[in-house]
């Protein structure tokens, strides 16, 4: 049976999104524009979020069956993977970048499982009976509440309840190791800049270049 217009859409979206924020976000790692901390974090988060979203298209048909013939077959539960990683940055940008870290770690835990939690739901409204449906005559997956007719189950609404904590965790552990994930000021120093400081000391531009950075480390 051919895919409607709307079904299309979605699917084209499906795979559209992660591979155009992927690049971008790679082409600026490349270029030094964001830290590597942001950049490992996004990819913390893609490995973080694989787990439940391939557990879930293991689980097969007696937990998540599509609402139509998708064709990008298994591979749709990767690509909501790079989707959540994706939007626990966006969480991350506004809970913990944007006000420089201003709150502690059990606020920012707090506050990125509530966003996790609201834009589950919103997805859920969506999509749910409408490009996915779960079976509700599975006991590991009971019912959580019923709206306009719909059944949402609440294993989805679990891992967004749970899995911060460990997002966090593992984004501290980066930032611990590699830096703040956001630039602060001018790009962040990197091994070629100093090789060239190093091997060219009476080179003035090479040494203001360095002294520069060393005056904007990431924040």
């Amino acid at each position: 049976m051919a895919l409607t217009a709307w079904q299309q859409s979605v699917v084209a979206i499906d795979v559209i999104g992660p591979v155009i924020f992927t690049g971008l976000l790679g082409m600026m790692r490349y270029t030094n524009r964001i830290s590597r901390s942001l950049w490992l974090t996004y990819l913390f988060g893609i490995a973080l979020t694989s787990i439940w979203e391939i557990s879930f298209g293991l689980a097969g048909d007696s937990f998540l069956i599509f609402k139509f013939n998708n064709p990008l077959g298994f591979s749709v539960h990767i690509l909501h993977a790079f989707w959540d990683s994706i939007i626990l940055l966006f969480g991350m940008y506004f809970i913990h970048i944007r006000n420089d870290n201003a709150y502690c770690g059990i606020k920012q835990l707090v506050l990125l499982t509530i966003f996790g939690l609201l834009q589950e739901f919103i997805v859920e409204v969506l999509f749910n009976d409408k490009y996915w449906y779960y079976k509700t005559d599975n006991k590991m997956n009971p019912v959580l509440f019923t709206l306009n007719g719909v059944e949402y189950t609440w294993v989805p609404f679990l891992v967004w309840a749970t899995f911060p904590i460990l997002y966090l965790a593992g984004t501290f552990s980066i930032i611990d190791t590699y830096g703040p994930l956001r630039l602060h000021g001018r790009r962040e120093i990197t091994d070629d800049r100093i090789n060239t400081l190093i091997h060219n000391p009476h080179n003035t531009l090479a040494t203001e270049t360095i002294c520069n950075s060393d005056n904007s480390t990431i924040l």
